[in-house]
């Protein structure tokens, strides 16, 4: 064993919990959407069978970032070179 899955598992339950409290959602979709974007390539490139499930959890992390998206648009809006302190 690689032990790969123990900290993966770790993330998915910490970003589970995370989605159940509904105070730290942003949290959540930031720990979870990098595994599942690993999840649809995976299934995309080795296990096309499974790929709907894949795809319906990248569905649901898609409506939760449009949902919160006034709190990650900041992240997409470059800063003016003027307002960094000096």
């Amino acid at each position: 064993m690689s032990g790969y899955i123990t900290p993966i598992t770790l993330l998915e339950i910490t970003a589970g919990l995370l989605f159940l409290s509904g105070r730290f959602v942003p949290l959540g979709i930031t720990l979870a959407t990098p595994i599942i974007v690993n999840m649809v390539l995976y299934h995309i490139v080795f296990d096309i069978a499974h790929l709907p499930l894949a795809l319906g959890m990248a569905t649901c992390i898609v409506a939760l970032v449009y949902q919160h998206w006034g709190l990650f648009s900041q992240f997409l809006q470059a800063k003016h070179p003027s307002a960094q302190a000096s």
